[in-house]
């Protein structure tokens, strides 16, 4: 397995779209308020590259994995 890499979501905002770092987290609260709200809703979540993120009829959320293509991962 190659390695992982840890992102802290706020500081790449801050950083890649220099926005102040309060303002960075005031828009990843939001993102994270969203998906709960649609999970909650009994909505999808789509995570390009990743997945979707669904809640399971006991609230648990499921990730269904999207297909990695045939021949491997690509560079």
């Amino acid at each position: 397995m190659g390695a992982r890499m840890n992102v802290d979501l706020k500081q790449y905002l801050a950083t890649h779209r220099a926005l102040p770092p309060a303002e960075a987290a005031d828009q990843v609260d939001q993102i994270v308020s969203d998906i709960l709200r649609r999970l909650r809703d009994g909505g999808q979540v789509a995570l390009p590259g990743v997945g979707i993120l669904q809640a399971d009829p006991r609230n648990r959320v499921q990730l269904k994995p999207t297909p990695q293509p045939k021949g491997g991962r690509r560079s």
